[in-house]
């Protein structure tokens, strides 16, 4: 179900995997972050006992979560927005910057050519 840029119970590439809820704003070309639940066929036991994880770390992207129950998985992910004013304006920043270096090359290669062509004296 989507609403806007919020998705809600969406399927994954994996069988065991599922979106909860992710937002995706149409102006980035990546989603902001995922809810996900993941199933897992095993109790995971770890000396003898079930094993209840939560984990917490950051990433560039911000903070991430797992909670890790038996037989479920619960993840929070979050990713930069890569905005398209961003794409634009960095790929306008290294357009400006090759037409400056094209102009700089122009320049040194009229000097060259302009030595190149001075007459010089042979000395007898």
């Amino acid at each position: 179900m989507k609403l806007g840029a919020l998705s809600l119970f969406a399927k994954t590439n994996s069988r065991r995997t599922f979106n909860l809820a992710a937002y995706h704003s149409p102006h980035s070309l990546t989603w902001s972050w995922i809810l996900s639940l993941g199933f897992d066929r095993s109790w995971r036991k770890a000396n003898g006992w079930p094993r209840f994880v939560l984990s917490v770390y950051r990433t560039n992207g911000g903070p991430q979560w797992v909670v890790l129950l038996p037989f479920v998985s619960l993840h929070w992910h979050r990713q930069r927005e890569m905005w398209f004013r961003d794409l634009f304006r960095k790929a306008r920043e290294r357009e400006d910057a090759l037409e400056r270096a094209v102009s700089r090359l122009g320049q040194e290669l009229a000097q060259v050519r302009s030595l190149a062509n001075t007459p010089t004296e042979v000395a007898q």
